[in-house]
């Protein structure tokens, strides 16, 4: 009895890895690719450098190329000419993103702009977004804010060059970006707080890290999700999702406390809540909720500081 116990994980593992096998294949038409392997597909092929490893495929098989990643297909367009005729031809099949693990978690179920499928819902909350949270009006109640910060940047690099110290562009970068974010959406100030002592530095890094890993669960069917807790990847995302979120959580809760949020200017987060309030029984917005604001605020901080800072 207990040695039939012990069978039924490798018995069912390889019931899985039959199914795979002997799955009935597809019949599409699909631009030529290099030969596939079962479960790995072209895997092997990246290479080092997966970007040079696929333009020499492409020399061989053409400017557009079908290549399997896992279980995924995917073709690759090796030319500038081709490029723009597949996306000003085929433009609404290419304009979304495939929905992978790792942003369907940060992104609070694609609740967000940058990783949210091209939809209704989509075009609702860019349209929200552009109008009220990024207006003209707002970015420009913002610049004292900026002022400040970079006056802040320029007397810490003038203190550190007056006493002969080497300074760390990088983190100085970063911690400028950082503030002026934390100011405008969060309503306080980076610069003091417990995140102001490389921990919140750590948290960006892991999670750009995660935005552009691959889980085994995104390539590997029914198995992957197996892999991804034996080395730790799903551990690690959980975490990581729950130290942000609990960045949100807290900054939300406190616009939430008529006792605490004094604050004269309003932040992104408080035009966020009254957004909250004046879009019940509106049925032609997206009803903002708390995942709502939390999936806006992990794009203006993981968008912004990537692209404003020096990493």
């Amino acid at each position: 009895m207990v040695a039939m116990e012990s069978l039924w994980f490798p018995l069912l593992l390889l019931a899985l890895v039959l199914i795979i096998f002997l799955r009935k294949p597809q019949n599409r038409k699909v631009p030529p690719g290099p030969p596939k392997l079962p479960i790995i597909g072209n895997l092997h092929q990246f290479g080092d450098l997966p970007h040079r490893s696929l333009w020499d495929l492409s020399t061989k098989y053409g400017p557009i190329m079908s290549f399997k990643i896992g279980s995924l297909f995917t073709f690759v367009v090796s030319s500038a000419e081709t490029a723009k005729d597949v996306l000003k031809s085929h433009d609404l099949q290419t304009c979304s993103k495939h929905k992978f693990v790792n942003t369907k978690k940060l992104s609070y179920n694609f609740l967000d702009i940058a990783f949210s499928p091209y939809s209704d819902y989509w075009r609702d909350v860019k349209k929200l977004a552009i109008l009220e949270v990024f207006s003209i009006k707002r970015v420009q109640s913002f610049r004292f804010i900026r002022e400040n910060e970079v006056a802040l940047l320029l007397d810490a690099i003038s203190q550190a060059a007056s006493s002969s110290n080497p300074v760390n562009l990088t983190y100085q970068m970063f911690g400028y970006s950082a503030s002026i974010l934390f100011r405008i959406a969060l309503g306080y100030s980076f610069h003091g707080s417990d995140l102001d002592k490389g921990s919140f530095y750590c948290l960006f890094h892991d999670i750009s890290t995660l935005l552009g890993e691959v889980n085994a669960e995104d390539y590997i069917p029914y198995i992957g999700w197996i892999v991804d807790r034996i080395n730790g990847h799903h551990a690690k995302l959980e975490r990581v999702f729950h130290e942000m979120n609990s960045i949100f959580e807290n900054a939300i809760n406190i616009h939430l406390d008529p006792k605490k949020n004094n604050q004269q200017s309003k932040d992104i987060i408080d035009v966020m809540l009254e957004l909250d309030v004046d879009n019940q029984g509106r049925s032609a917005e997206p009803f903002v909720q708390r995942n709502h604001i939390k999936g806006l605020l992990m794009n203006i901080f993981f968008g912004g500081i990537d692209t404003s800072s020096i990493l």
